[in-house]
């Protein structure tokens, strides 16, 4: 028996997910809100705040249709939002100006 590709990785199918997800305000000076346009969506979707080096600032599990992300503690510069669906799966990157 030979292995395929689909044999060996696990196969992630989410179909029907929404991407209608917005970020605001943007630039920023003291936050921003993650606001999800299906709510039926939400389970399992976690938001990751990272720095312009890549480096991870926050984590946030997404509970509701909006999600208030804290960032006036950080310096001004360029941030980027990673949406994901079960920690695997990038449904969604914004990129956030912080003033």
């Amino acid at each position: 028996h030979t292995l395929s590709l689909h044999d060996a990785l696990p196969i992630y199918n989410y179909p029907l997910i929404s991407l209608q997800m917005e970020v605001f305000p943007n630039p920023t000076v003291s936050g921003v809100s993650l606001s999800m346009a299906d709510s039926q969506e939400i389970g399992g979707c976690s938001a990751k705040l990272y720095d312009a080096t890549g480096k991870t600032l926050q984590v946030l599990e997404i509970t509701d249709a909006k999600t208030y992300i804290q960032m006036q503690n950080y310096i001004p510069g360029v941030y980027y939002l990673n949406v994901c669906k079960k920690n695997t799966v990038l449904l969604k990157n914004f990129k956030i100006i912080k003033k």
